[in-house]
């Protein structure tokens, strides 16, 4: 396939989904300036392993993108809201930790505080690709520290209302609504608990007023 008929491919998909070049080019790992010139037929793809991030995002099979027969892309879902969810759905009690790693948790808040607001900050800066591969690893982490014994309670819901903020935005972006309205929830929760209610954006407390309805 031409870079130009690829270019226009990206387009339109990126147009019927709502995502903007810089969101698109975040959620696959690279800058919008080098989306703008793919979808300018300027530069070409050569690479499967960013065609098939394209194609999961886009949702698009494969072959649209590159014009021959090749291995489809099974699961059209955004690869990191799989990682995600499972992350969120984990029963993290402190016997299934201990259990899985045969010691109890160490919880460094200081650490996961920093993490949570750093990667918050990449969310910001559109870097949706390595957002997307930090969230799993830090709602596990703090999921386990919310149920490790003596542990800093509020520290503890400040740093959680972060890193669920951070997914709900994530997940509103690339339209896991029911997955993003879960950790919406989760965000609001923690906040309350901290007292820090206004660590929730307000755009994610309308969302939630919305999809309590």
């Amino acid at each position: 396939m031409d870079p130009a008929t690829r270019g226009q491919t990206i387009k339109r998909a990126r147009r019927r989904h709502g995502y903007s070049q810089s969101v698109l080019a975040g959620l696959v790992g690279r800058s919008e300036s080098w989306l703008s010139q793919v979808e300018r037929g300027v530069l070409s793809v050569d690479s499967h392993e960013i065609l098939t991030r394209l194609a999961c995002v886009l949702r698009l099979d494969l072959i649209e993108l590159t014009g021959t027969e090749t291995e489809a892309v099974t699961d059209m879902r955004y690869d990191a809201a799989r990682a995600i969810e499972r992350a969120m759905m984990r029963y993290s009690t402190l016997e299934t930790i201990v259990a899985e790693t045969g010691t109890e948790p160490r919880v460094d808040l200081a650490s996961l505080s920093v993490q949570a607001h750093q990667t918050y900050a990449a969310y910001q800066a559109a870097r949706y690709d390595e957002v997307g591969r930090r969230l799993p690893r830090l709602i596990r982490e703090v999921e386990a520290a919310a149920h490790t014994p003596g542990s800093d309670r509020p520290a503890v819901c400040s740093a959680r209302a972060m890193v669920y903020n951070t997914t709900a935005a994530l997940l509103r972006r690339v339209g896991e609504k029911d997955l993003a309205w879960q950790a919406a929830d989760r965000a609001m929760s923690a906040a309350e608990w901290a007292d820090q209610t206004l660590l929730i954006p307000a755009r994610l407390r309308v969302y939630l007023a919305r999809a309590a309805r």
